[in-house]
């Protein structure tokens, strides 16, 4: 990747190595279920492309109301693909925090896991998707890539390893919540961390 110490690019190399064990464990009706890393990466780019087609540009936030599971992680890495910026909200904010964040982090859309968390974003002006749009984003998506073969590849590419990855916002308990601002490279320096720290756990002796 052009871009340095990107998500993209992190991304994209873990896809390349290809790993015999899953990418994801995600739990359906009690039972944990595998996700390959062929089928997370042919979600991610399916998703990412979804989002180009919508128009979601560089550096724009796109906030995620939802419980941190399979479809919000695809749909995060997909945001690090076109360089929106991640501008997660906890699941049980009450509406009135909700509306803080979609309007202090300027997001142009929001993903809900459901109709509960729907409702907390009524009037929100931006593209509102829930979990059960997502395979309309997907198909879009895949339409969107057909036509326009390369252009996720070069969106990728553009990303810059001191753009904005993503907005964590605090618990606000001395006023309204902060937003830390989290650049590519902070990310990507904590999972290479990850792993040497993995490696030498690992190392004998």
């Amino acid at each position: 990747m052009a871009g340095g110490r990107t998500i993209a690019r992190l991304w994209r190399d873990a896809v390349a190595a290809s790993h015999p064990d899953p990418a994801y464990l995600h739990q359906v009706g009690g039972e944990w279920v595998p996700v390959s890393w062929r089928e997370a990466a042919e979600a991610v780019d399916e998703l990412a492309n979804g989002l180009l087609a919508l128009g979601v540009e560089r550096g724009q936030s796109f906030a995620l109301l939802a419980r941190t599971n399979l479809e919000w992680s695809l749909f995060d890495f997909a945001l690090g693909l076109v360089g929106a910026v991640g501008a997660p909200i906890y699941s049980n904010s009450a509406p009135r925090d909700v509306r803080y964040i979609l309007e202090h982090s300027d997001a142009v859309g929001v993903l809900v896991e459901d109709g509960e968390q729907r409702a907390k974003v009524d009037g929100f002006a931006g593209h509102v998707l829930s979990f059960a749009d997502l395979a309309d984003l997907r198909e879009r998506g895949r339409a969107f890539a057909a036509e326009h073969p390369t252009a996720l590849a070069e969106r990728a590419d553009a990303i810059d390893e001191d753009d904005l990855f993503t907005f964590i916002y605090t618990s606000g308990t001395t006023g309204p919540p902060k937003a830390c601002m989290i650049r590519h490279r902070n990310y990507y320096a904590m999972v290479q961390k990850g792993d040497e720290m993995e490696g030498r756990l690992t190392e004998p002796g």
